[in-house]
């Protein structure tokens, strides 16, 4: 991966004042993600105010300084109020620039860590008051309650700071490395990947907890798709064959890889004709499994050699454990996956990697 924190980050001004309101994720060279009580707050509105604002606020890059005017960009999915909690994809905004930076800078790549493993290391940048600028790292624990946000801690030193006082951020002058509300709307670093947006925090300093909107939340309009964390341990996978049409027809692709992409894109590891989308999926090897992540527009579906039928759309559901000799079906054509070679140390098999007959 690449992109690193520095070159995504955005700030939020109010029109007219020079204090960040928040933060932001460049997701396109005229599009910035952020939350929705960021943009309230630097248009003077209460922070949980419903509905999309139709003023502009001024977005500056971090990196080159570069800045612009930016508005609620239009489409429904472009806004949805606060606060965060309320569910899942809630407190985001996409705000589009009015002329753009006139600049080239990598696209962000996000990161869908619901299959990682806890706790996960990160790396937070805002833009609190009194600092220019601040950097907070810590662990990413886990998800909250039906996954709606994560709950963020910081490392070992800034917990050591903190632990000598118990008053809250607003008497007590905020330490350095502490995730606060500037960092609002910031991104979330994972193995230099996007894995979300710091939504929340709480007020006592004793708690020390941070509150990050996942990028499986992130809206559609972005025309971003995440991709599953890649285990360092286990950056490659097991000998893969995909076949096309059965078992034994024409062989498409057979190697060992941590990640295949399918699609009309001349440049996909699979290239697919019509009625396939030009990124329709990927098969990535994450945490000892080959997984299949749909991206195509139309629904596809994975057929396990016992009959069992698995449906897939990216709307919804779009990511599944492959099994052997799994058929992927999308649109008339049909992909059998096998694994060749024996499973490495670490690889964990499922009931259909074994011999014995399907069932039912």
């Amino acid at each position: 991966m690449s992109n690193p924190l520095e070159e995504v980050l955005a700030v939020i001004y109010p029109p007219g004042h020079e204090l960040p309101a928040g933060a932001g994720l460049l997701v396109g060279n005229d599009l910035v993600l952020t939350c929705a009580h960021v943009v309230n707050k630097a248009l003077n509105l209460p922070l949980l105010n419903a509905g999309r604002p139709a003023k502009a606020v001024r977005v500056k890059r971090y990196t080159s300084g570069s800045e612009d005017s930016a508005s609620v960009a239009p489409g429904k999915d472009s806004w949805s109020d606060p606060p965060a909690t309320k569910t899942i994809g809630a407190d985001l905004c996409l705000l589009r620039l009015r002329t753009g930076f006139g600049e080239q800078f990598p696209q962000a790549t996000l990161v869908d860590i619901r299959r990682g493993s806890f706790p996960m290391k990160f790396r937070a940048a805002g833009f609190p008051r009194n600092f220019n600028y601040d950097f907070a790292a810590g662990e990413i624990l886990g998800a909250g309650p039906n996954g709606v946000l994560y709950l963020l801690r910081p490392d070992l030193a800034t917990s050591v700071r903190l632990g000598r006082t118990e008053r809250t951020f607003r008497t007590q002058s905020r330490p350095s490395g502490l995730i606060w509300e500037g960092f609002s709307g910031g991104p979330v670093e994972v193995d230099e990947g996007i894995a979300g947006l710091i939504a929340e925090v709480r007020e006592q300093m004793s708690d020390e907890t941070a509150y990050m909107v996942p990028v499986s939340a992130f809206p559609p309009c972005i025309g971003l798709n995440p991709i599953s964390p890649v285990s360092p341990a286990l950056a490659v996978g097991p000998s893969i064959e995909i076949r096309r049409d059965n078992a034994v027809g024409p062989v498409l692709f057979t190697r060992n890889a941590a990640l295949i992409r399918l699609g009309r894109d001349p440049s996909s590891d699979i290239v697919l004709e019509q009625p396939a989308s030009w990124e329709h999926g990927r098969i990535i090897f994450t945490y000892g499994s080959y997984l299949y992540q749909h991206l195509g527009k139309h629904e596809a579906s994975i057929l396990r050699k016992n009959g069992h039928r698995v449906r897939l759309n990216r709307e919804a559901e779009n990511e599944v454990t492959l099994r052997q000799l799994d058929t992927l079906e999308f649109g008339g054509l049909s992909l059998v996956v096998k694994f060749q070679a024996p499973p490495p140390q670490g690889y964990i098999p499922t009931n259909d990697d074994k011999t014995s007959p399907p069932q039912g």
